[in-house]
């Protein structure tokens, strides 16, 4: 079993950049948070994902 904690309880939130830019600042922001692409990994190692 696998728990997820999201303290906002939106969890597209807190995984996935909703402001694509920053004004006055060059270049994109990224889409996916850290949080996200961990996520992803622990997935990834947990379930084999990708070892084919």
């Amino acid at each position: 079993m696998i728990s997820l904690y999201v303290p906002g309880g939106d969890l597209k939130a807190q995984l996935i950049n909703a402001k694509i830019r920053t004004p006055g600042v060059s270049g994109r922001e990224p889409t996916y948070t850290t949080a996200y692409i961990e996520l992803i990994f622990t997935f990834y190692r947990l379930f084999g994902w990708g070892m084919w």
